[in-house]
Order: structure tokens, then C-alpha cells, then sequence
């Protein structure tokens, strides 16, 4: 194969990697970055470089791995009533508050009496991401 040609495969494969490290998004990330290690390890094997051909297949198997788990949850958030005066919550709105405001600007956390509050709770994110 061409020199020129396999310069600029590599090339090419390292800055799909690089695109994947600007991604907010953790599924994004992990499939940009899937690409980016197959291209760049079948780039390894094409020049004969053994080591960034084992590297990032590793780096594929690690993405396809956490992609199928993160696909396969069937359950990431759960909802926990709680009662509209319970401290851990009124502690929570009045930490986060400044947060709170720049989304919701004016937002008061007024119960009144058939307010229903829910939490929101990761139930496997923490080992998603």
C-alpha cells in the first residue's frame, strides 16, 4: 500500500480519537472513540507496529464492552418519594440553589399541601460512567 496513504490513515484515525476526547456525551464519546481504536489499530497492523495494534484493540474491546452495558440497562433511574419537608431535600435545594437559579431562574421551593416531591436516583450509573 501507498506511504502517503497510510500517513494519512494515521493521521486521519488519531484525529477521530482526538474528536472522541471533546465529547460531552459519554455514549458519543465511546463511539467516536470505537472508530478511532479500530482505525487506528488496523493502521498498527498495516505498518507492522504490534504494540499500537494490541493497544487499541484493547481500547475497542473496552468501548464495545461498556456500550453493550450501557445499551443492556434496562434501568438507569429510579424515583424515591419523599416528604416535602424532609431535611435531606431542603439541604440539597438550599446547597444547589445557585445552580437551580441559572436553570430556573426564580425557582422557591414552596410545598403546598398535595405537593408530591420525587428524587431522582441514578441506579447504575456509577458504574456506567
Amino acid at each position: 500500500m501507498d506511504s502517503n496513504i497510510l500517513l494519512w490513515f494515521g493521521y486521519i484515525a488519531s484525529g477521530v480519537i482526538a474528536i472522541s476526547m471533546t465529547m460531552n456525551s459519554i455514549v458519543k464519546f465511546r463511539w467516536i472513540n470505537l472508530f478511532g481504536a479500530l482505525s487506528f489499530a488496523i493502521y498498527g497492523m498495516l505498518i507492522g507496529a504490534f504494540p499500537v495494534m494490541v493497544l487499541n484493540s484493547f481500547i475497542v474491546s473496552v468501548d464495545l464492552f461498556y456500550l453493550i452495558k450501557i445499551y443492556t440497562k434496562s434501568n438507569l433511574f429510579d424515583t424515591l418519594e419523599i416528604r416535602s419537608d424532609n431535611k435531606y431535600l431542603l439541604k440539597f435545594l438550599s446547597y444547589h440553589n445557585d445552580e437551580i437559579q441559572i436553570f430556573f431562574p426564580g425557582f422557591v421551593y414552596k410545598p403546598e399541601m398535595n405537593t408530591i416531591t420525587f428524587f431522582v436516583i441514578s441506579t447504575g450509573g456509577r458504574n456506567l460512567f
